[in-house]
């Protein structure tokens, strides 16, 4: 049986988004709610077509953006927490318990932004923090009742959204989406390595 394209999903906007990371307070407070994406001046929408083409990052980055703007209103509506407090609620509820750092190590996010997210929560009364008996100095982070509530209802709302996000997609179209951006992911990787920017020909 093949791997169900709504998780593959679900991971791989997770790891877009960390890389990206989230779009400025600023550009979604500004931005129409009926903003479309998909127009272009000519020029631009010309430039889009090329191969290879000038605008890959940004296409990327508006596509989040865009899947980000809607996850807000729906994640704080429904389950009353801020997108950044959903995904890590979803890291507490699958490990059970969990530490800030271990948090942080699988979001590839700062442990200073973790820590901010994990006090949020704790006045929210979404988790606890207690001492580990094994090691002082570790706090062991768990949801609380009105967590797994919380945590449940982001579970829910992400599967909904996701399978909305697929549809009239084909498993085999999303499995070549994945190998695509596989591919450029590994090919900005180098790009990030190579300090001596060899691959510009500027000479």
């Amino acid at each position: 049986m093949g791997r169900d394209p709504v998780r593959l999903w679900r991971r791989s906007l997770q790891e877009v988004k960390v890389s990206i990371g989230s779009p400025p307070q600023d550009s979604r407070k500004n931005m129409p709610r009926n903003y479309d994406f998909r127009k272009f001046g000519p020029e631009d929408h010309e430039s889009r077509q090329e191969f290879p083409s000038k605008n890959t990052g940004q296409i990327l980055n508006e596509l989040s953006n865009l899947i980000f703007r809607s996850s807000i209103r729906a994640y704080s509506s429904v389950a009353g927490v801020q997108v950044v407090e959903a995904w890590v609620l979803r890291k507490i509820g699958f490990k059970k318990v969990i530490t800030a750092r271990e948090i942080a190590v699988v979001m590839g996010a700062d442990e200073g932004q973790v820590s901010r997210v994990i006090k949020s929560l704790l006045d929210k009364k979404l988790i606890t923090r207690t001492q580990d008996p094994s090691y002082g100095r570790r706090k062991l982070i768990r949801l609380t009742k009105k967590g797994e509530r919380a945590y449940e209802l982001v579970e829910e709302i992400t599967r909904s959204r996701e399978e909305r996000i697929l549809e009239n997609i084909s498993e085999s179209e999303y499995r070549g989406f994945l190998d695509m951006i596989e591919k450029i992911r590994a090919n900005a990787n180098e790009l990030l390595d190579d300090t001596d920017y060899k691959y510009l020909d500027v000479g």
